[in-house]
């Protein structure tokens, strides 16, 4: 009888352990691939754009309650989508500068919209921009999460071509991968979307009168301290990124909260700031808490970028293209709760990987213990 269950205990081990290999085995290429995303997001920072992006709520666009229309330009990738569960829907294409007026911009913006018939799907997104001579990966997004077909998980790339990009007509292709398996879900290029055929672009140092162009990379805000679980928020955590297109220069920067009656109030005012390029080094952070004056309502944040020296308005970004920010001061908080609300304007990555675990553990020191005996 010893001898049986000695044999069963063994089996159940070695069990345990091939159960194990396996899973170092598939967290081991989860790893890897998720090193090589990081890899690639590491390097797009160190040359050719700059690049930010984040959620978009676009939802005022359209009726939750009405399923979408079929997609304008899907004519030719026929019935592609009814074999799949996560797809991407739709693109759009804003020119944003054009310094010399010579209709090839260095800063361009592109939105776009996955859907899936799950309840929701963790994902990510790659960007590139193709034409004759280059087809050039230009942005990774952090993973974000999409809802069923709703317009409020829009995902925004704003970009700013900062070398390597000849004056050129280029197009644009997205591809979205699942954000745990890193499979590849949906791709969509310029035979797919009218909006991604034919741009024309080139780098900021061919787009340029002779002077330094600025620019607001970036406006983040991350909300947080609803103790009252209402979805409103007192605290506010706001970085700005703001960029030359050569040089330096000292600056400052002035954020400003506006109501929904565009009633617009003065929230921070940064000392001097040193910039140059485009380097994300010289970000500024603010942490602002509200106290008084505002009740739970939908807020936007405006930020103005001016010379140190002679106040001129040199930059601005805002937060409109989102639905508003879930906004109340203090005095409208009950803080009788002691939840610690968050949330943020701009979805950040979850990363990738993980342990092994205390089960892990346990199976390597009972396999351990069996080779003793």
């Amino acid at each position: 009888m010893q001898l049986v269950t000695n044999k069963l205990a063994q089996a159940f081990l070695k069990g345990c352990f091939y159960t194990l290999i396996t899973a170092i085995l598939i967290l081991s290429s989860h790893l890897a691939m998720a090193k090589d995303i990081t890899d690639q997001k590491e390097q797009l920072t160190k040359q050719h754009t700059k690049s930010s992006g984040g959620l978009i709520d676009k939802s005022n666009h359209g009726s939750e309650e009405n399923p979408k229309s079929p997609r304008r330009s899907i004519a030719s990738r026929g019935q592609q989508h009814s074999a799949q569960t996560t797809w991407l829907y739709d693109a759009e294409f804003s020119y944003l500068i054009d310094n010399d007026g010579d209709s090839y911009h260095h800063r361009f913006r592109v939105t776009f919209d996955a859907d899936t018939d799950l309840i929701s799907h963790r994902i990510y997104a790659k960007l590139y921009l193709v034409s004759d001579t280059t087809d050039q990966l230009y942005y990774v997004t952090d993973d974000f999460t999409i809802f069923g077909e709703a317009y409020s998980d829009n995902y925004e790339v704003t970009t700013s071509l900062t070398d390597g990009y000849d004056s050129d007509v280029y197009d644009i292709r997205i591809a979205i991968f699942d954000a745990n398996s890193h499979v590849l879900l949906d791709t969509i290029d310029a035979d797919d979307d009218e909006d991604l055929y034919g741009r024309y672009l080139e780098q900021v140092e061919d787009d340029t009168m002779h002077a330094a162009i600025f620019t607001i990379q970036e406006l983040t805000v991350v909300l947080s301290g609803d103790y009252d679980e209402d979805g409103y928020f007192p605290e506010l955590e706001i970085t700005v990124d703001p960029d030359i297109s050569f040089g330096s220069a000292w600056v400052d920067i002035s954020i400003y909260i506006v109501d929904r009656f565009n009633n617009e109030e003065l929230l921070h005012h940064s000392d001097n700031l040193y910039i140059s390029d485009y380097h994300t080094s010289d970000k500024s952070t603010a942490y602002i808490t509200l106290d008084t004056g505002y009740n739970a309502d939908q807020y936007h944040l405006r930020a103005e970028l001016r010379d140190a020296e002679s106040g001129m308005l040199l930059a601005t970004n805002d937060t409109t293209r989102s639905a508003g920010l879930s906004i109340e001061s203090k005095d409208y908080d009950d803080y009788y709760d002691h939840y610690n609300g968050y949330d943020d304007y701009h979805a950040k990555s979850e990363g990738h990987g993980g342990t092994l675990g205390w089960f892990g553990i346990l199976g390597l020191i009972g396999l351990a213990s069996l080779r003793k005996k």
